[in-house]
């Protein structure tokens, strides 16, 4: 463990779509708890075009939140471009990928936090999912068709909570605009390394309680299952 990089730095990517029941929470939460951690922090809201307050609140936030950076999708582009963005953005030397539905919470990073030292990449998963049967089934079809391609045991691919070296995403050239941007970072990053250092640990599941999903509709499947395909095919050795 090298003890000398305890003052590692930090960015939060959020991505944000029509958030404003809850994003104000979600943000000083992940504030007041980023305060408590010996490491420098940076906070990236990426407001993929909402059509609701969430500009208004984010704007209004960051006139009193100084290490709150807003980047801004003139129109919603998706769930994998707003990380795209935010990690463009991200100045820090790890990058901690968070949804912003509220569905997990930051006091998750604390414990894990220390764990950089040793690892390069850190992987939350869905202690106990606060989802439909539906969803659930849905993500288990998901996980496991993902494990089968990446040649892995990852827990919980879509889980909202990663954190990684930085310089490890600078180089990937992604290109997925959706959800399936969790399954081609990983698919990239262990296809360029196979020795990279993986922890995987688990964080509380809450039940939405404002806005809405729309990740299990049939369309939305099937254009995963496309944006697949064309991953495995374009970073075929």
């Amino acid at each position: 463990m090298n003890m000398g990089d305890l003052k590692d730095t930090l960015s939060i990517v959020l991505p944000v779509f029509n958030e404003e029941g809850i994003i104000k929470r979600v943000i000083q939460e992940v504030y007041d708890n980023t305060c408590l951690l010996d490491s420098e922090v940076e906070i990236i809201a990426v407001n993929d075009g909402s059509t609701d307050s969430t500009s208004e609140i984010l704007y209004q936030m960051s006139q009193s939140l100084l290490n709150l950076k807003i980047v801004t999708h003139v129109r919603n582009e998706g769930y994998g471009a707003a990380l795209c963005s935010g990690i463009k953005s991200a100045r820090k030397q790890w990058i901690l990928l968070m949804d912003s539905d509220n569905q997990v919470h930051i006091d998750s990073l604390k414990d894990v936090w220390p764990y950089r030292f040793e690892y390069d990449v850190l992987l939350g998963y869905r202690q106990k999912r606060s989802d439909s049967f539906y969803r659930l089934v849905l993500g288990a079809l998901g996980n496991r068709a993902s494990n089968f391609f990446l040649k892995r045991n990852i827990f919980d691919i879509n889980c909202g909570f990663k954190i990684f070296r930085k310089k490890l995403l600078e180089p990937l050239l992604l290109s997925s605009k959706g959800g399936i941007i969790n399954f081609e970072i990983l698919y990239c990053l262990f296809k360029n390394s196979r020795s990279l250092r993986l922890y995987q640990f688990s964080v509380k599941h809450y039940p939405r309680v404002t806005g809405r999903s729309t990740g299990g509709s049939p369309k939305v499947i099937l254009k995963i299952i496309s944006e697949s395909i064309k991953i495995i095919l374009n970073n075929k050795s």
